[in-house]
């Protein structure tokens, strides 16, 4: 029996298929419209996902976790969009609404694409306009403007064809 692909699915599909086909899917700007609609939606994950998904949790330096997952088992992507504004699937804190990520895309010269992702929050005290304000680590300290914290996580993609497929899952120091 076939899956009933929502409205919103078929729309991020779309997008997915003209960010990987626009130029043989290698730009940076190419790769964040394929990035956004991956985040967005199931659908896209479960076409441009890898035969085997790696997820491997490292802390103190030490591989805690590595694991090599059929997709259908991979449970674990770690970001969500809300608006305009990346956010993790699970907070630090349950239920803190107001954690937001920091991305910081890598682009290979083979065209592989790294994301790595760091935990943030706003200090609220907007310019104007929609900002949230100034972007504070996770120890409440302002983050200088062209840096970035230390990535909580990577999320790793490969050229595939005349796109990307995503294939590995790496977190930093994360208890899950």
């Amino acid at each position: 029996m076939a899956r009933e692909v929502s409205e919103t699915d078929r729309r991020m599909l779309e997008q997915a298929a003209s960010a990987c086909s626009e130029n043989g899917g290698d730009t940076e700007e190419e790769f964040r419209s394929f990035f956004e609609a991956f985040v967005s939606s199931p659908e896209v994950r479960r076409k441009y996902g890898a035969a085997e998904i790696h997820y491997t949790i490292y802390g103190d330096g030490k591989v805690l976790s590595d694991q090599l997952l059929d997709p259908s088992a991979y449970a674990y992507f770690p970001i969500r969009l809300e608006d305009y504004y990346y956010m993790p699937v699970q907070p630090t804190r349950a239920g803190d609404g107001d954690e937001y990520l920091d991305l910081q895309f890598n682009q290979s010269s083979s065209n592989d694409f790294s994301v790595e992702w760091s935990r943030i929050h706003y200090d609220g005290q907007s310019a104007g306009g929609d900002d949230l304000g100034n972007p504070l680590d996770a120890g409440g300290k302002p983050i200088p403007p062209g840096t970035h914290p230390d990535p909580a996580g990577q999320l790793l993609f490969h050229p595939a064809g005349n796109c990307w497929e995503f294939s590995d899952d790496i977190r930093f120091g994360a208890k899950e």
